[in-house]
């Protein structure tokens, strides 16, 4: 009965055990197998965590990331990591064949989830219409060179979308306005961001020139109290400082036209109430 080989028994029955005697054309060569037989096992490993991934779903299993770091005898930080490149690939097939292939390494993968792990699921979905191209510019670019590529079609995506929204928005811009039966106002609309920012700049102006005006018609409106005539009785008579409420003493004498008698206030001891023009009739001559 033939005995199966572990994946670690085949790849080193495979690998050569004479190093010392290669040149440096030949380590070349033995460095790009070594680089095929990786993405073969990193696309492996990709599988592995998906399926994971499934169970976990499902409630069979522990999350990927717990299982590479106890199994598979990573780090916490590599095991997330080995859990972000699987769902990347399953949103780029294509990507996914270069790995498979050799042609890439788990580090373009990495490179490529860590560009679109922060992305929105719209912004994401259409990072991703570009696989073909991501798998393309993935077979001829260096993990770092492919980082950036990244970068930049996610800036050249949102700006798309920047444009395709504004479009939306301002095609759904909307006003509508009425008198209702019982004589109210209604006013109702939605704006794109530029218009609605002007329009409600200019509410929030005139609102202050309202509050600011009806402020100074309220200060400018107050009536001050009342001025005493000159020639009033309370303004013509003053009660000593010493003197008592029931004190006798004479007040001075208003100031009368010619031909006039004099009067006096009605709080002197010996004075006879008149009807005196000057006042009113609350006064008295002595």
């Amino acid at each position: 009965m033939a005995v199966v080989e572990t994946p670690a028994q085949a790849l080193r029955s495979v690998l050569r055990g004479d190093v010392d005697v290669l040149d440096a054309s030949e380590v070349a060569v033995e460095l790009g197998q070594l680089k095929a037989a990786r993405g073969v096992i990193d696309s492996y490993e990709v599988k592995l965590t998906n399926r994971l991934r499934v169970l976990n779903a499902s409630g069979a299993s522990l999350p990927p990331s717990d299982v590479h770091a106890r199994s598979g005898g990573v780090s916490a930080k590599e095991a997330a990591a080995k859990e972000r490149r699987a769902k990347a690939l399953d949103d780029a097939p294509a990507v996914g064949s270069k790995l498979d292939d050799g042609t890439i390494t788990s580090d373009h993968v990495d490179a490529l989830a860590n560009a679109t792990s922060r992305l929105d699921d719209e912004t994401r979905s259409a990072f991703f219409d570009h696989d073909d191209d991501l798998a393309a510019d993935a077979a001829h670019m260096t993990p770092e060179e492919f980082a950036r590529s990244c970068r930049d079609l996610i800036r050249e995506v949102e700006r798309d979308q920047g444009i395709e929204r504004d479009r939306q928005q301002r095609r759904q811009t909307r006003l509508s306005k009425k008198i209702e039966a019982d004589g109210m106002y209604s006013l109702h609309g939605r704006f794109h961001p530029e218009l609605g920012h002007a329009i409600f700049t200019a509410l929030d102006a005139e609102a202050a020139k309202l509050v600011k005006a009806g402020a100074t018609a309220r200060s400018t409106g107050r009536r001050s109290p009342p001025k005493r005539s000159a020639t009033s009785c309370r303004a013509a008579t003053r009660r000593p400082a010493h003197a008592t409420p029931n004190s006798d003493y004479s007040s001075t004498p208003a100031r009368s036209s010619p031909g006039r008698t004099p009067t006096a206030c009605a709080n002197t001891p010996t004075a006879r109430r008149h009807r005196s023009p000057t006042c009113g009739g609350s006064c008295a001559t002595g």
